[in-house]
């Protein structure tokens, strides 16, 4: 069920946050990150709509969690790869710590992202699902993918079956 976000409000008062973690359901036309709630939580699950066609980059790019899941990949055509948000996040820095997890339909599209960022200057190291690039002298980006692990044993079509995975950590120079 989807409460209201000014119901919500009224139960949890401003002594409440920051909350650890939130999880929400939302859409690109109507997000709710606006609200304290979303805005301040350490961790925001976002539970979007698999039928919208427009790309979240622009929305997770203004996100300012510690720790952000977006569910669910969309429509997008082609998929979204998110070389926009790792580019702002290599340009831009976040603090480490910063761990942003998308859903994804396919493997393929992941492949893609991280043969996109092996070719980058910024590349510090990298493995079959994984690529390290230096965001600055302190902090490097690691940038993953993983198989999301269901109870259930069936998947439905619009389920993302891939997690990318984006990790601001200290860095590592040998």
């Amino acid at each position: 069920m989807r409460y209201p976000t000014n119901l919500v409000c009224t139960v949890i008062t401003p002594s409440s946050l920051p909350i650890q973690q939130v999880k929400i359901g939302s859409s690109i036309r109507a997000p709710d990150f606006p609200h304290a709630i979303a805005r301040e939580a350490q961790i925001l699950i976002i539970n979007n709509n698999t039928n919208e066609i427009d790309s979240w980059t622009p929305i997770l790019l203004n996100l300012t969690n510690q720790g952000v899941v977006l569910e669910n990949e969309n429509r997008l055509n082609p998929p979204n790869n998110y070389i926009d948000l790792i580019e702002n996040w290599l340009q831009q820095g976040r603090p480490a710590g910063t761990t942003f997890s998308m859903g994804i339909k396919n493997e393929e599209t992941v492949k893609q992202c991280l043969d996109i960022l092996r070719q980058r200057q910024e590349i510090l190291g990298s493995s079959e699902k994984q690529v390290q690039l230096r965001i600055d002298a302190l902090l490097m980006l690691e940038v993953s993918y993983k198989m999301i692990k269901r109870r259930e044993r069936l998947l439905r079509e619009d389920q993302s079956k891939w997690w990318l995975r984006l990790a601001v950590v200290p860095g590592r120079y040998d």
